[in-house]
């Protein structure tokens, strides 16, 4: 078990569980148990203080050998002082555990060449803490490698042994009060002998009740420059009239504030309203620097939430068309993640034009208004129901709550399966099957469908628990990671699979795939969803179409049954199975699966497999490969990944030129297509994951479905959001070599100041190339964001443009 297994353990019993699983890794890593002892004392201690944030890290140790244990103090005292060079002075630093051998973190065999794991607490003051991602890349700067690195939201309030032990706690808040024997009631007073004591149980809101609504809900304040009286009458605002009375969940609660610089806190940080009141009254007006909008806006865009009712609400002052202009590119990208509103203390008198230029929800509020019409704004806000009747709809949405459960027990060791080296099949990815249980289809295609996975689509799988599965009608269920591990639990899960009354809403399926995308992911793995489809409309396609955006880089393919329009599906994902009425299996179905599985090549030899329905035995058997393994890689042996700019702002010509020198000229030497990936950019990337593509033809497929984005906000590349993903590194492949070829129509210096961060990311994995679609395009400026850089007139081609582009892949 170990460390590991945190990120796997969901419930609403998390927070023991992890306490449990922490000190159970601590126990065995520190070699003494007085050391963990203090070790213990110290970080409760450290925990103590409601202001500061803390980070629970394991990692490889720099610099210090397992000889270097024998001598155990001087080996903390070492590694502590390493550390203390990394997180700078501010942060307070203790070595729970050192230990000498991986064996005892991760129960594999230990390498001559591994050095000792360290088990760290960081503490830093709130206001100067890092996020994850900067805290991750300061170790690694230090040499060190990060295993796992933890926030407060995952760290238990007290590492203590009673986390590990069972008990009914009492959640009753009892109070006694002693009063001198008088008692009012009803505008009279009884007066008895003696004095009286009242015993008065106060029982807590139930925790599936949320007021106002659920959801998590971020604040930004204004702490710049600007009227102290508007300033006071903000803080005044939040934290004695918002949250007081309507709020009982503070860990949904997020806060932050901006000047010239931005910080936000992480869910979880607010237990309670005197917590929200200390925060805000800790922190004075900078009455010296001025507040952008833009600040607050792109703090917020490092937030690492997954919320299905997600709400960024910013508060600003002295709003003006200015600001919000300067802003607005930043509010696309929060736009993807939740509900943005802007709120303003003081009148604005542009208010439409500045909710058009924002292109967000801007509200003008009266602290001085009754809590009724204040609650009732921000009720809407909240996207909540109506205040005056959103408890009625409340108990409506708990009826469907209690319907759509989706199961978060897992039962596998995620980051032990990340590092397992064994060959796979179908092949390394994670799967997922959606199945249309709607009453559209016959019962007895529904029957036969039910047959031909557990008898044969699935046999023969090594490393089930990265199967999910999940089904839809009018509801839809996805399964979490690690339920299925053997072929019993597949079985068990088709038995229990029954037909539903109801018509299909594939809306409803694509949805819960995307929302609890995060939730649902093995780390380090492709994704690859199939789902089955029994109707589908031009109306259906139109309604899904954003859905299936959302995809971006992961592989969707549809199973087409009852007849579903196999051409409408193909405008939503190229990648369709039909499978017709009557049909125990689709047409060709292994080769079929095994493409949308993400695999190279056809399917393996495999047993005989035979149904229980009467048809013929099946046997599956290879016939011809898509590419010799034995070849000689064309131009070098590199993973490629080639992006094409689908601004709308751009010429036809410019687009087309595009399209033309990829298949006529860069892949025209091109022998291996399963290491090239293709995929296009405007506002947001959509990159396929490698292996999609087979052959050129494949690649001039997916090239025709391209177009340019006609959108307003579409109409400029955003090169900073193609980085950006990049920089995550979403596909985890074999070949360690990798380019990444980007066309651009467009650049500018705010475009590379923005883009900056994610390319030295990317840098430490993979070469950029950078091509600009037309002369007047700064070269220099690509330059800064790309090893090799390029422009070319796409009216008239250099003649040399053929060894541009080779040179592009930098073999």
């Amino acid at each position: 078990m170990g460390l590991a297994v945190v990120d796997a353990i969901g419930g609403p019993r998390r927070t023991a569980v992890i306490g449990c699983l922490l000190l159970f890794s601590l126990l065995i890593l520190i070699a003494g148990s007085i050391m963990l002892g203090i070790g213990i004392s110290k970080l409760n201690e450290s925990r103590s203080d409601s202001n500061s944030k803390l980070f629970v890290l394991n990692v490889r140790v720099p610099n210090v050998t397992n000889d270097d244990l024998n001598d155990y103090s001087n080996a903390v005292n070492s590694v502590k002082e390493t550390v203390l060079g990394v997180v700078g002075k501010t942060g307070d630093v203790i070595v729970l555990g050192l230990s000498k051998s991986s064996s005892q973190v991760w129960s594999r065999g230990f390498e001559a060449n591994d050095s000792p794991r360290a088990i760290l607490s960081i503490s830093y003051p709130g206001s100067e803490a890092p996020n994850k991602a900067v805290l991750t890349k300061k170790f690694e700067d230090g040499n060190f490698v990060v295993n796992n690195l933890y926030d407060s939201s995952f760290v238990p309030n007290s590492i203590d042994q009673q986390l590990c032990k069972p008990s009914t706690p009492n959640n009753d808040d009892t109070t006694t009060t002693t009063s001198d024997g008088t008692t009012t009631s009803g505008g009279s007073s009884t007066t008895t002998d003696g004095p009286v004591t009242t015993t008065t149980t106060h029982r807590p809101i139930p925790n599936d009740t949320y007021a106002p609504c659920e959801g998590t809900f971020v604040f930004m304040l204004d702490y710049g420059k600007g009227s102290e009286e508007v300033f006071k009458s903000q803080i005044d605002f939040v934290s004695n009239k918002l949250f007081t009375g309507n709020f009982n969940h503070f860990e949904r609660l997020t806060l932050g504030t901006y000047s010239h610089l931005a910080s936000v806190e992480n869910p979880g940080f607010f237990k309670n309203l005197q917590s929200v009141q200390d925060y805000l009254n800790g922190h004075t007006q900078n009455a010296n620097e001025n507040s952008p909008l833009r600040t607050a806006l792109k703090e917020l865009t490092n937030l690492e939430i997954n919320e299905k009712n997600l709400q960024f609400i910013v508060f600003a002052s002295n709003l003006t068309l200015e600001k919000v202009e300067d802003a607005s590119e930043w509010t696309e990208t929060l736009q993807k993640s939740g509900g943005v509103t802007i709120v303003s203390l003081e009148k604005v008198s542009n208010l439409e034009e500045i909710k058009k230029s924002i292109g967000a929800n801007v509200v003008v509020v009266d602290a001085n208004s009754n809590r009724d019409e204040y609650e009732k704004l921000f009720y809407d806000i909240y996207n909540c129901k109506n205040a005056n009747n959103y408890k009625q709809k409340e108990g409506e949405n708990n009826v469907e709550e209690k319907n759509v459960i989706v199961r978060s027990k897992r039962s596998v060791d995620f980051e032990a399966l990340a590092k397992d080296d064994d060959n796979w099949t179908p092949c390394k990815g994670q799967i997922s099957f959606i199945l249309d249980t709607s009453s559209d289809i016959s019962e007895d295609d529904f029957n036969k469908q039910k047959t031909f996975f557990t008898s044969q689509l699935l046999y023969g799988w090594t490393h089930l628990e990265r199967l999910i599965l999940g089904y839809y009608n009018n509801l839809a269920l996805v399964e979490a990671p690690g339920r299925i591990v053997n072929s019993k639990h597949i079985d068990n899960w088709f038995d229990e699979l029954k037909q539903a009354k109801t018509k299909s809403n594939i809306r409803l399926a694509l949805k819960e795939i995307v929302d609890g995308g995060s939730h649902q992911r093995i780390s380090h793995l492709p994704q690859y969803y199939i789902v089955f489809v029994s109707e589908i409309t031009q109306q259906i396609v139109d309604e899904v179409q954003p859905y299936v955006k959302d995809f971006r880089g992961d592989k969707l393919t549809f199973v087409a049954v009852n007849g579903a329009d196999v051409g409408l599906l193909k405008k939503l994902t190229p990648d369709v199975i039909q499978w017709d009425r009557g049909q125990y299996a689709p047409s060709n179905w292994e080769k079929s699966f095994w493409s949308a599985y993400g695999c190279g090549g056809n399917p393996p030899n495999g047993p005989t497999t035979t149904t229980n329905v009467p048809t013929t035995t099946t046997t599956i058997r290879t016939t011809t490969t898509t590419s010799d393994p034995s070849a000689p890689y064309e131009p070098c042996r590199k993973q490629v990944y080639i992006v094409v700019d689908s601004s709308g702002g751009q010429t036809e010509a410019q687009f087309n030129a595009q399209k033309d020198v990829i298949v006529n000229k860069l892949l025209s030497t091109f022998n291996h297509f399963e290491r090239i990936s293709i995929g296009h950019y405007d506002e947001l990337p959509n990159i396929n994951s490698p292996g999609t593509f087979k052959s050129i033809n494949a690649v001039k497929d997916e090239l025709d479905t391209i177009n340019r984005n006609s959108n307003q906000m579409g109409r400029k590349p955003m090169l900073r959001r193609v980085y950006d993903y990049f920089s995550r590194r979403p596909y985890n492949t074999e070949i360690t070599e990798q380019t990444i070829i980007i066309f651009t129509s467009a650049i500018d210096q705010d475009m590379v100041d923005d883009t900056k961060e994610f390319y030295s990311d990317i840098q430490q994995y993979a070469h950029v190339s950078l091509i600009g679609l037309n002369n007047n395009v700064d070269v220099n400026l690509l330059k800064q964001l790309a090893f090799n850089a390029f422009t070319f007139d796409v009216t008239s081609p250099p003649s040399n443009i053929d060894d541009k582009l080779q040179g592009a892949v930098l073999c």
